[in-house]
């Protein structure tokens, strides 16, 4: 799929932090090798500043 973690922070990165994956049919005859990638992660960020 070309997912990856780090550089380049490019659309294929992934989340650091990610707490869940899915994957699901698109449940189209006419894309049987077609799937959804759902990827889940919660609020808990820490930032530089703190706000």
């Amino acid at each position: 799929m070309g997912l990856h973690n780090g550089a380049p922070n490019d659309k294929n990165n992934l989340p650091e932090k990610s707490e869940a994956m899915g994957l699901a049919s698109v449940l189209d005859p006419n894309l049987p090798d077609d799937y959804f990638l759902f990827i889940a992660n919660d609020n808990d960020f820490l930032t530089q500043d703190r706000f």
